[in-house]
Order: C-alpha cells, then sequence, then structure tokens
C-alpha cells in the first residue's frame, strides 16, 4: 500500500513558522532607517493562491505584526522585501505549497528625527518621508537654520545603538557646507536627535568703551575690527597698534597674535584676522611717563607706539 505522509494540524505549522521567524528577528534594540519597516505602518501581505493566509496588519511599538499561521512576527528593521522572502521561506519549511509572499506598505507610520541647539526653531521634530532620506543640513534647515551663534563645527548626532547605549556621531557641517573634501553630510535614522552647540564666546577686555562677552558663530567670522565694534570701540587712551589676541585651540598652549589697528585704519585690511570662538581680544593703555617736580605742567604724558622722549623733551 502507498504510503500517505500525516496531515500537519495547525498548531503544529504555527509553532514550526514561529520558531523559524523567530530566529530571525533582530535584536531587543533594534534601529531603524526610514526605507525600512517601522513601527505604525500597515502592510498588506499576501500569499500566492492562498487567499486564507493573506492579510492586512500594522507594526506595533515592539516592531511585530500578527499573521495567520504565523502568529507574531517580527517586521520592523527589516524591507518589505526581506520580510516577503522570509515569510516565503517560513511557510516552504512548513510544507505549504507555493508559498510566495509579497510585503507592501500601504501606510507610513511616523519616522520622526529632532532637532535641538542653535537653531532658529530649536526643539523641532521633523517626519522623514520614504522614499526620500533626511540629511543633517537638511534637518537644520527645515528647523530655520542657524542662529548667529551655532557652532558649526562640533554638530552631534545622538542615536541608539545595537545594544540600547547612546552613540554620538560627530559631524562638521561647517565642512560639509564648505564643499571640503570627505566632508559627509550624514543621512539621518529614525529617532535621532541632531543637537548644534552654542560656540565659545569671545571675551573682548582692556581699553574699549563696553568690554564683555560676545557670541560669534563659526558660519559667520567677525573680523578683530568688528569684535572691537561690538565692544563699542577702542578709547581714546587705547594702544590701537598693539590689540592682542589670545588663542587656545583644544589641547594646545595658548597662541598670541598682534593686530595693528591703526593699519587696519589705514586701509590695510589684510592686517584684520579673523576672530575664532574662545578668543581673548585685549586692548592694552598706551604707555605713559610722569614729569612731576619743577615744571610748568607736571603730570602724566602718553606716548604714541614707537615714540620716545628724552628728558629734555619730556620737560
Amino acid at each position: 500500500m502507498p504510503h500517505h505522509p500525516h496531515p500537519v494540524s495547525a498548531g503544529l505549522l504555527r509553532g514550526a513558522i514561529a520558531f523559524w521567524l523567530l530566529s530571525l528577528a533582530p535584536g531587543l534594540h533594534a534601529r531603524y532607517v526610514a526605507s525600512a519597516i517601522c513601527p505604525g505602518d500597515v502592510l498588506a501581505v499576501a500569499v500566492f493562491e492562498h487567499p486564507d493566509l493573506t492579510s492586512t496588519a500594522q507594526v506595533q511599538e515592539d516592531g511585530r505584526i500578527r499573521l495567520p499561521l504565523c502568529n507574531w512576527v517580527q517586521a520592523a528593521g527589516k524591507t518589505a522585501g526581506a520580510l516577503a522572502e522570509e515569510l516565503s521561506a517560513a511557510y516552504a519549511k512548513a510544507s505549504i505549497e507555493k508559498a510566495f509572499v509579497t510585503v507592501q506598505i500601504t501606510a507610513y507610520g511616523p519616522r520622526t528625527v529632532y532637532v535641538i541647539g542653535e537653531v532658529l526653531e530649536g526643539g523641532k521634530s521633523l517626519e522623514i518621508t520614504p522614499p526620500a532620506k533626511l540629511t543633517v543640513t537638511q534637518a537644520v534647515s527645515a528647523a530655520g537654520g542657524f542662529t548667529d551663534s551655532a557652532d558649526l563645527r562640533r554638530v552631534m548626532v545622538r542615536r541608539e545603538g545595537a545594544d540600547g547605549a547612546m552613540e554620538e556621531i560627530p559631524v562638521d557641517v561647517l565642512a560639509v557646507i564648505s564643499g571640503a573634501r570627505k566632508a559627509q553630510d550624514l543621512a539621518l535614522e529614525v529617532g535621532d536627535t541632531v543637537v548644534i552647540p552654542r560656540s565659545l564666546p569671545v571675551y573682548v577686555v582692556g581699553e574699549v568703551k563696553t568690554p564683555g562677552m560676545f557670541q560669534v558663530g563659526t558660519h559667520s567670522a567677525l573680523r578683530c575690527s568688528e569684535v572691537l565694534g561690538k565692544a563699542g570701540g577702542l578709547t581714546d587712551t587705547a594702544e590701537r597698534a598693539q590689540v592682542q589676541v589670545f588663542r587656545r585651540a583644544e589641547g594646545t598652549e595658548s597662541t598670541t597674535l598682534t593686530v595693528d589697528m591703526d593699519a587696519v585704519y589705514a586701509g590695510k585690511f589684510d592686517a584684520d584676522i579673523s576672530i575664532q570662538p574662545g578668543d581673548m581680544v585685549v586692548a592694552a593703555r598706551r604707555h605713559k611717563i610722569y614729569v612731576l617736580g619743577e615744571v610748568k605742567k607736571p603730570g602724566a604724558l602718553e606716548l604714541e607706539p614707537g615714540v620716545s622722549l628724552t628728558a629734555v623733551q619730556a620737560v
């Protein structure tokens, strides 16, 4: 007598398929690219010549969908094509003939990224609309653009890693918008947060009318004359030919630059250096000598830079 295989029960089928698909599920802390299936998506799952297995399902917050025979299946983080191939293989292993599966995303759930810090519309959430991508510079533009005090060299993207730990990915946006070689505009993933920090302040002290602290952004560098203008300009007693700029790069000793503002005011604009965030601009007082005793006008004499007097001239 010919041997006929025993029919497989629905329970065994469900168990076999669920076990197979479980082995294909991503880790607990899966992160999702916008082009992949994400929580909130609505999927149309069709099985060729098996209308009883064809269904529509919405992806849950944990990334799973519920399907006939399969019970709960991990879908988020996979492309529609990859999920279809996995389902086809799972149904075939469970002895379902002609198990050709197609998966389509019929409605997209939220694909949110966040932009905070030195942008004109800080704290804004943005949606990525597949199949389009969203980069860091595009996200900043959608948030109104940078403020005048933004530090474009230290932009950071915070992203949850596969182990659940938060990663920080640096992006030199100034290099990107300047067209520098090897500079890349990072494509954002679902849940990313773009952080634009405030640049370090510039301090202006000494012989200026309103000394203080001023913000200078990296995308709109100011010259020394412009920073002095923010401080009200030099006083009449300032040593204009020897304005000093103290600069310290991270991990290095400070350097001192000297700016001849007399030369700048005379039209030699190449002497007017750019001021960087974190610089300190010091305008010193002119040197004085004091003449006392039996003279008609005892007191202090201010010397112009490079000028020296004899005792007879001082008297």
